[in-house]
């Protein structure tokens, strides 16, 4: 007896990066402090340097991974989700866009 072929994983697509420049000044770990003050929630996770959260995009949550780059003065977030064409709206407005 043979077994039926497995269903093909879907295709990945290769992640999509970018920085969103925040308003000055901004302390970016600071800010976030508060998502790590009682340990992880299972929704927003900040460990001093990574943001890990989801959006929601035309009814499809969108992982994100922020890291807090720049400065005080020029303060900004390192962006990777999925790949897009265009990042949705979504993941730039949560990461402050």
């Amino acid at each position: 007896m043979t077994s039926p072929d497995p269903v093909p994983a879907p295709a990945r697509s290769a992640p999509d990066h970018f920085r969103v420049a925040l308003p000055a000044p901004l302390d970016v770990p600071a800010s976030l402090a508060f998502l790590g003050k009682w340990g992880d929630d299972l929704l927003d996770r900040w460990d001093g340097t990574h943001l890990v959260r989801t959006v929601n995009s035309g009814g499809r949550a969108i992982p994100f991974v922020g890291v807090s780059a720049g400065t005080v003065a020029e303060p900004a977030l390192d962006v990777t989700t999925e790949h897009a064409a265009d990042p949705p709206a979504g993941v730039r407005r949560a990461a402050g866009a």
